[in-house]
């Protein structure tokens, strides 16, 4: 960097408070930079999200870069096993497994390490940012209540609802995907008998979609029996759209609403005809389900001028493709490497477009991919024996996924 944007000089603006804006701070400020984090909740993040799943490998990198404690642990499934219905069976009929690579963790205690690495980084809560005004030699963040800030970079790092990405790219290019998620988070001690998950990610094949059930560390990091917490979410692609309402007032998407009473009587009674008993008996038994709309976007820039994105305030890639908190941890990784190595900030972020924009698009294309594979297009579940999942998983998509390992289904 030049002088006056150099090592220890450079200011940069943050817009979102999140696993990724954590993540890209915590990067930063590890180099000497001068960061500022706008996040637009005024409470506490720690305890939102439920269940995430990530690639071993991606997990020992956070640790070799001090993002994380060396003793972060996770739950380690051995596979991914799936089962259909089968009359009163408590379990269901086991019709296939899948190799994974996965360890599963909760959205909170991620949050709370990158939380802990932020260093000299300012995080400003209840900052709500009404627009964000890029200049030749600065980017003005300002906020709803109309106080200005400059910076020398601005990171967008605000999900898919960001207000950042506009910028880049002013044409509507968020697209709900035709169904939505079902989620909830319950205590293993709620549970009793964690069934067909105590080893493994559980799927459970639906008509027209499917569901997981996995366990995840307690809320204070134990993993140790009893004392974890069971995750579960179902794409269902045959929820009606008006019991969704994918966009809400003012055409501004939802991510996680609680269910109103008609929501909650078409999932309580879809799960009864649709799963085994003991899954039916964990969603009954969640305490705060909620709907997840799915949405996808491919990012037609990453950055412009001083102006970048990271994570979903990019593309925006189904979750099937286990790829949210790595895509963003990459991002912000590869951000800090092309700033420390080029001359200006606009030079680096030119470098950053071209390295992450395509590798982000195409994660939304495998997710498009894997939604039509195990929700739109997906087999009847309910007819398949283990040949027909062998079949099946051959042709699928999943196999490029982050959490699949290497190797034949069984």
């Amino acid at each position: 960097m030049q002088a006056g944007n150099g090592r220890g000089g450079l200011r940069v603006g943050v817009v979102g408070g999140s696993v990724a804006g954590c993540g890209t701070a915590a990067v930063l400020t590890g180099l000497g930079y001068h960061v500022t984090i706008f996040e637009r909740s005024a409470g506490e993040l720690h305890d939102r999200g439920a269940g995430i799943g990530m690639h071993v490998p991606l997990v020992e990198d956070l640790k070799a870069r001090g993002l994380v404690d060396r003793s972060l642990v996770g739950v380690v499934p051995s596979s991914r096993l799936w089962c259909v219905k089968d009359g009163g069976a408590e379990d269901g009929r086991i019709i296939g497994s899948e190799p994974m690579s996965v360890e599963t963790h909760h959205w909170g205690l991620l949050y709370r390490q990158l939380l802990a690495r932020l260093g000299t980084a300012e995080y400003r809560s209840g900052a709500s940012v009404a627009r964000i005004v890029p200049d030749r030699d600065h980017v003005a963040v300002v906020l709803a209540g109309g106080s200005e800030h400059r910076f020398d970079i601005v990171v967008g790092a605000d999900g898919y609802r960001s207000v950042t990405h506009p910028v880049l790219e002013r044409e509507a290019t968020l697209r709900y995907c035709g169904y939505p998620a079902w989620r909830g988070i319950v205590e293993e001690s709620a549970i009793g008998d964690v069934g067909l998950a105590a080893d493994a990610i559980n799927a459970v094949g639906t008509d027209r979609g499917h569901a997981v059930f996995y366990l995840v560390p307690g809320g204070d990091g134990d993993i140790s029996p009893g004392r974890r917490r069971l995750n579960w979410a179902w794409f269902d692609g045959r929820a009606p759209e008006r019991l969704v309402d994918p966009f809400g007032l003012d055409a501004v998407p939802r991510h996680a609403a609680g269910l109103n009473e008609s929501q909650r009587t078409y999932l309580m009674a879809a799960v009864r005809a649709q799963m085994p008993a003991w899954h039916a008996r964990v969603v009954e038994r969640t305490p705060a389900p909620y709907v997840q709309p799915i949405f996808e976007r491919e990012a037609r820039r990453y950055s412009s001028g001083r102006v970048c994105l990271v994570g979903d305030a990019g593309s925006v890639a189904r979750p099937h493709t286990g790829s949210g908190t790595a895509k963003a941890i990459q991002d912000a990784c590869v951000l800090g490497e092309v700033l420390e190595g080029s001359e200006s900030p606009e030079e680096a972020l030119s470098q950053y477009d071209g390295i992450r924009r395509e590798p982000g698009n195409a994660l939304v294309r495998l997710g498009r991919e894997m939604g039509e594979s195990q929700v739109t297009s997906c087999p009847g579940w309910n007819e398949l024996d283990a040949n027909g999942f062998r079949s099946w998983a051959e042709k699928s998509p999943v196999r490029r996924a982050y959490y699949v390992a290497v190797g034949a289904a069984s």
